[in-house]
């Protein structure tokens, strides 16, 4: 069978959220009855998630992440210190 639009986005966001866990049909199937702008709205988010879990063992499983629409949580990024914020306040 030919593969539909929303075929195609869910092989791109299996392969960038690189966590094969679950069953992939059931997953793509999950993935297939969300909203036009569900589906986008991941697309818009994912690399920052990615990017904010680079080991992916922290990421939730693929189907954790659409049942809870985690598209819509906050994304907690890895805060980058500098040297003077770890100095001691002067009095």
């Amino acid at each position: 069978p030919e593969k539909t639009p929303a075929d195609r986005d869910f092989e791109k966001i299996w392969d960038i959220y690189d966590k094969k866990i679950g069953d992939r049909k059931k997953i793509h199937i999950k993935f297939n009855k969300l909203k036009e702008e569900d589906r986008n709205k991941i697309f818009e988010t994912l690399p920052e998630y990615i990017n904010s879990t680079p080991d992916k063992k922290f990421r939730k499983n693929p189907e954790t992440y659409l049942n809870n629409h985690s598209w819509n949580d906050e994304i907690i990024g890895i805060k980058s210190y500098k040297l003077k914020d770890l100095e001691p306040e002067k009095f």
